[in-house]
């Protein structure tokens, strides 16, 4: 996990989801991003990624719409 306190620079900023990359020496592809708010979508987008919506936070699911989402979950079971 690499939280607030690991980066200089919060969300949207792509810098956490680098740092995951370099760690683990993944390919863009390899990466999934699953997020409940508008600022996921945005910091996916910037990193490059693939980006998942579930809506168990406060954004509702008509707000992703716009958002470039793989797909909008009501829960992360859906995955499955």
């Amino acid at each position: 996990i690499i939280g607030y306190e690991d980066v200089q620079a919060p969300k949207p900023s792509p810098e956490g989801i680098n740092k995951i990359k370099r760690r683990y020496s993944l390919a863009d592809s390899d990466i999934l991003y699953i997020g409940d708010s508008l600022i996921d979508a945005e910091t996916a987008r910037k990193g490059h990624i693939d980006f998942a919506a579930v809506t168990t936070g406060a954004t509702p699911s008509a707000a992703f719409a716009s958002a470039d989402c793989q797909t909008i979950l009501t829960n992360l079971r859906k995955l499955l």
